[in-house]
This record gives C-alpha cells, sequence and structure tokens, in this order.
C-alpha cells in the first residue's frame, strides 16, 4: 500500500485536502529512503526488527499531521 493512502487511511475521518497528504507522504518516503539506505549498507547498527517497528510507529504518528487550511479562518 502506497505511504500516502496508508496516511489516509490512518487518518480517519479527520477532514484534510490532498497537499496535506502530499507532504506527509513526500516527508516519510524521504525519511525512509535516507534511513533505510543507511540499513542496507551496514552502516547502522540499528536491528531489522527495530527499524520496523520504528517506521510503523512513524507512519501511525505522521497520519496525525494535518497541514489543511481552515475553510473558515
Amino acid at each position: 500500500m502506497p505511504i500516502a493512502a496508508s496516511l489516509d487511511t490512518l487518518s480517519g475521518d479527520e477532514k484534510r485536502d490532498k497537499v496535506t497528504t502530499q507532504l506527509n507522504s513526500i516527508t516519510m518516503f524521504g525519511a525512509l529512503a535516507f534511513r533505510y539506505q543507511h540499513w542496507l549498507t551496514g552502516n547502522s547498527k540499528i536491528s531489522k526488527s527495530r527499524f520496523i517497528d520504528h517506521v510503523s510507529l512513524a507512519i501511525e504518528a505522521q497520519a496525525n499531521v494535518n497541514s489543511t487550511p481552515d475553510p473558515t479562518g
């Protein structure tokens, strides 16, 4: 499942625009690509299970980030 779809699923009923989802996806992808590359090259002392657990928690936490402009403001 793409990061954007995961974030939309995790966000529940909260109203958000597509830009928020795109920004969150880019943020997560960039961070994950950097860390995963570091882990793959053997330069990381982090275990595979801890890396996966941390990534899962980070995606869940990122789902709550919402910069959608307030339509009443």
